[in-house]
């Protein structure tokens, strides 16, 4: 009966161990927040107009503010979790997303990973894959919903998105006059 009660108690403490091991794993590196300034894309436009510049970049910084504000006025998150913060990274046509969720209660920070293109009128972020400090979550287990940018709505009413490319750490918009 005690070898019972003793490998019953060695049980709990390292399934103790494991549960705490495991919430300090997946919490929260840095702390990221919600909070963004609309930078202001129609000016930029029309700047380059001026220029005869029919292009500007958007660089990781404006997308970032961007997008946050995208994902607060469109996005679903899973039940029973909150975000609580946001930053997004450009790499190409790749887009990581660095979330701070809680998620029944309990802190964690991923990274999703969005594949972007241009599907007139607007960018889009198509959900890949989440990650926890580099390690890929397996397919199914977290499922977040696309991002996405509406690109036209940015820009003057006399500019038109010809086409949309995607830099290493920024989104080039081609633009021409008129909408079509």
């Amino acid at each position: 009966m005690r070898k019972l009660i003793v490998g019953f108690l060695v049980f709990v403490i390292l399934g103790g161990a494991a549960a705490v091991s495991l919430l300090t794993y997946v919490k929260p590196t840095e702390q990221l927040d919600l909070s963004y300034t609309q930078p202001n894309v129609k000016e930029k436009a029309l700047e380059m107009l001026k220029r005869r510049h029919f292009s500007l970049l958007l660089y990781e910084e404006e997308l970032n503010h961007l997008l946050k504000k995208a994902l607060l006025a469109h996005a679903s998150i899973p039940a029973h979790t909150t975000l609580e913060g946001a930053r997004f990274r450009l790499d190409g046509e790749l887009l990581y997303a660095d979330l701070n969720l809680t998620y029944r209660h309990f802190p964690v920070g991923m990274t999703a990973q969005y594949r972007l293109r241009w599907q007139p009128p607007e960018v889009q972020g198509v959900y890949e894959a989440a990650m926890i400090k580099n390690i890929r979550l397996p397919a199914g287990l977290v499922i977040l919903p696309n991002v996405s940018l509406p690109v036209e709505n940015l820009l003057p009413s006399l500019v038109g998105v010809r086409e949309v490319v995607f830099l290493e750490d920024a989104v080039e918009i081609q633009f021409n006059l008129g909408r079509k």
